[in-house]
């Protein structure tokens, strides 16, 4: 049992160790929920990632598919909204042709 309970101590100092623990939680179930096309559950969870981790290194990648799922959703308001955020935070992004492409469409 002791031996069980050091291991348990172990993990848990590993998984507290690790600042970006929940966000990687929140963006793999938004990317699932993205692909299993269930845009508003992907949107909550990606949101959680852009809005509680600045310092995430898919933080990019969560608002770029927040502004898809929100295209698929038909909320051209919200995407459009989100494209010009996007451009604003992300204006050399990996996206970035993306989004400008998709921002003058939904003008």
């Amino acid at each position: 049992v002791e031996s069980m309970l050091e291991a348990n101590k172990k993990i848990l100092a590993e998984v507290e160790a690790d600042k970006n623990f929940d966000a990687d939680l929140y963006f793999r179930l938004g990317q699932c929920f993205f692909e299993m096309q269930r845009f508003y559950e992907a949107l909550a969870a990606l949101n959680e990632v852009y809005e509680k981790y600045p310092d995430y290194a898919n933080r990019e990648l969560a608002l770029y598919c927040m502004i898809l799922s929100d295209q698929n959703l038909q909320r051209e308001g919200r995407a459009y909204m989100l494209c010009d955020k996007y451009l604003k935070d992300y204006p050399e992004g990996q996206f970035a042709t993306q989004v400008s492409d998709l921002l003058g469409i939904l003008a």
